[in-house]
């Protein structure tokens, strides 16, 4: 049996991005491996034929591409029920009147850049807050050295009278 498949067959069920084919009335025909694994199916079968929005809440992209034959390239969604983040390739198949999606799962990379964010917003706030006991410490010592200064010139200004007095 394993000599018989094709190699798009193979490659079907071993492209880590997860792969879905729609017909015309947005309805599941086919999913790989992948997507089973992604949105955490028991088996294949139990979603083959229902709609995808059970899946994307918004099928407006579907829509745009089954009326325009257009395709979507790198569209991000957020799938709330399954804590997915994905960047998602919607393309029509002419020749059997179908709708392809490719599902790449980024939610590692989102979380990795959420997380360099917060590290990097720290750093602001921190360099913030040196900068500004930086500012304050400048500012007491300028108010110290501004009374020694107004001390030392009063001091003088004595020494000055005392030696012209004799």
């Amino acid at each position: 049996m394993a000599a018989t498949r094709t190699i798009w067959e193979i490659l079907w069920d071993y492209d880590p991005n997860a792969l879905v084919v729609l017909d015309k009335e947005l309805r599941i025909k086919i999913i790989n491996p992948a997507f089973i694994k992604l949105f955490n199916i028991g088996n294949a079968e139990s979603i083959l034929g229902q709609k995808i929005e059970d899946f994307f809440l918004d099928t407006s992209l579907f829509e745009r591409v089954k009326e325009k034959n257009e395709i979507i390239r790198n569209h991000r969604v957020y799938f709330a029920k399954y804590g997915v983040t994905a960047s998602v390739v919607i393309f029509p198949i002419l020749e059997v009147d179908m709708i392809a999606a490719i599902i790449i799962d980024i939610t590692s990379e989102i979380e990795k850049e959420e997380k360099h964010r917060k590290i990097r917003l720290k750093a602001a706030e921190q360099v913030q807050e040196v900068v500004e006991n930086q500012m304050k410490v400048a500012q007491e010592i300028a108010s110290i050295l501004g009374e020694t200064v107004a001390e030392t010139k009063a001091q003088l200004i004595k020494l000055k009278e005392i030696i012209s007095q004799e």
